[in-house]
């Protein structure tokens, strides 16, 4: 993605680096240079980069990049996980939607915004207007609106970006996870007029695994996979071929909840009742083990660990594809009859 010199072909410096800065920790005397454009990033209008060891790491740096600034507000975290070991370094605002008295309360503290567009584990949108009025309300009283990419971006719900499903531009991005390949990195792209002279110069962005020179090289190849592989479209086939199959399975199988989610970023919910919602968290449990024994590496979201997440690698053959979205279907069957009592607990 973005390097010291040193690790850069010629050619896509010579191509990138006028248009837009990176701080990049470039040799030993710490001084930084501008370099190498995300050619993807660029397209969410974000103009400074800042390279890290993970996504955890980026959201730490949103923060501490505005630490001249000498700002007393507190942060909001609009999430349905606890976020407090990710933003480690405040302490969250937790507001509810419809705790408007909280929401005031909070008004006149609230430095930025921190936002997923889905809400995790839930594999869940957001209803209708929620996007817009976020960016309504961030932009009345003058919170910065920090948007969470890293399940979601490069191209994992049918859009380079998720943002660009909901007409969200955020004034900082956080992206890491697929980025990297199984590289460890983290990126924090930020709006360039909330990065200036001062800022840039100072040592906060100066850690052991910032800016190494394999990560970005792992995250320049991802992006390229992403642009030529046209991994977005793919995800939109993919995801609807999915969407389609779990939905058809939900037909006969009553534990089958609820299919939901953009591109390949699916969630299955499996419930006791399908009236009640009630979910099907100790069948879930043991479908989990199921699941391993059979050849499916599979996770179980949500606050009752019971919304199976689909979300297999962009370039999963074809072939491969299918085999998941049938273990899906065994394992779907397996709750199936552990709800029913056919299967016993613990089997």
């Amino acid at each position: 993605m973005f390097s010291s010199a040193t690790c850069v072909p010629e050619r896509r410096r010579e191509e990138s680096i006028a248009a837009t800065r990176v701080l990049v920790l470039s040799d030993a005397t710490s001084t930084y240079r501008a370099m190498s454009v995300v050619r993807c990033l660029d397209a969410a209008g974000l103009g400074v980069f800042v390279l890290s060891a993970g996504g955890s790491a980026a959201f730490r740096l949103s923060r501490r990049c505005r630490a001249s600034e000498t700002w007393s507000r507190d942060v909001l975290v609009r999430d349905d996980e606890a976020a407090s070991d990710r933003i480690g370094w405040s302490t969250p605002v937790y507001v509810s939607d419809t705790d408007q008295k909280a929401r005031e309360e909070a008004k006149p503290h609230i430095e930025c915004l921190f936002n997923r567009l889905l809400r995790l584990p839930f594999e869940m949108l957001f209803p209708p207007g929620y996007y817009e009025a976020v960016q309504r309300v961030c932009g009345e009283r003058d919170v910065l609106l920090i948007v969470d990419e890293i399940q979601t971006g490069l191209a994992r719900c049918g859009a380079t970006w998720a943002c660009d499903l909901f007409g969200v531009r955020p004034d900082m991005l956080v992206a890491g996870k697929a980025l990297g390949g199984g590289v460890p990195i983290g990126v924090l792209a930020a709006r360039a007029d909330l990065i200036d002279e001062g800022i840039e110069s100072g040592a906060w962005n100066i850690l052991t695994f910032m800016n190494q020179p394999l990560a970005a090289a792992a995250g320049m190849a991802v992006l390229d996979v992403v642009a030529e592989e046209s991994l977005a479209e793919r995800a939109r086939e993919l995801g609807a071929r999915a969407t389609e199959r779990f939905r058809e399975l939900a037909g006969r199988c009553t534990v089958i909840g609820d299919v939901r989610g953009p591109g390949l970023f699916v969630g299955i919910d499996y419930v006791l009742d399908r009236g009640t919602k009630q979910p099907a968290s100790a069948a879930c449990a043991d479908a989990w083990q199921y699941a391993a024994r059979h050849g499916l590496l599979c996770q179980f979201g949500g606050i009752g660990g019971n919304v199976l997440k689909f979300k297999p690698p962009l370039t999963t053959p074809d072939e491969d594809f299918e085999r998941m979205v049938g273990l899906v279907e065994d394992v779907t069957g397996f709750i199936e009859k552990r709800v029913s009592g056919r299967v016993a607990a613990g089997v």
